[in-house]
């Protein structure tokens, strides 16, 4: 990696992204891909594909840079957009997503993101991870919802005065 990051540390090191069963094969939909840790990560670890989505202009030039380095440029296709709603509905529709694996970091639009998607959007998944930013709650019932069995850990740090945790679900 160009830096060593808090979050490359993150995914590196403390392994955040190793309770991912089911990457292996799959399409990873990386939102929130920052400088292109998880990304690469991902692709590492022998993803078919990895959509990485991430608005930050600078972050996006460095996750391209990153993909380079790492010599995984042709399992990648990097966005610089933001995540909405639509998000995971335009993305499984446009790539062919299906069975695919969700990692969702995004700083709080995963309220967004998860929460309003379409239940058709998120049954393209098999497995996801989210961090959340305050209540799992709507998160959770949205994943329910969608049949995944969910598993929210406690919260491991505090940012702007909001718990901040892990989801886990998969089919």
């Amino acid at each position: 990696m160009k830096h060593v990051t808090t979050t490359v540390i993150e995914v590196f090191n403390k392994r955040f992204y190793d309770l991912l069963k089911h990457v292996e094969g799959r399409d990873v939909v990386d939102i929130g891909a920052g400088v292109g840790d998880s990304t690469v990560y991902f692709a590492l670890r022998g993803a078919r594909r990895v959509i990485a989505v991430e608005p930050a202009r600078e972050c996006y030039d460095e996750l391209v840079e990153n993909v380079k380095l790492n010599s995984v440029e042709g399992r990648v296709i990097a966005l610089n957009e933001y995540a909405c709603k639509h998000t995971l509905a335009e993305l499984t529709g446009k790539y062919g997503i299906n069975e695919g694996v969700l990692k969702v970091d995004c700083e709080g639009c995963e309220y967004e993101v998860i929460a309003e998607a379409p239940i058709e959007a998120l049954e393209k998944f098999k497995e996801a991870v989210i961090e959340y930013h305050e209540s799992p709650r709507p998160l959770v019932e949205k994943l329910a919802e969608a049949d995944f069995k969910v598993t929210t850990m406690p919260p491991w740090t505090v940012i702007n005065n909001k718990p901040v945790g892990i989801i886990h679900a998969e089919r």
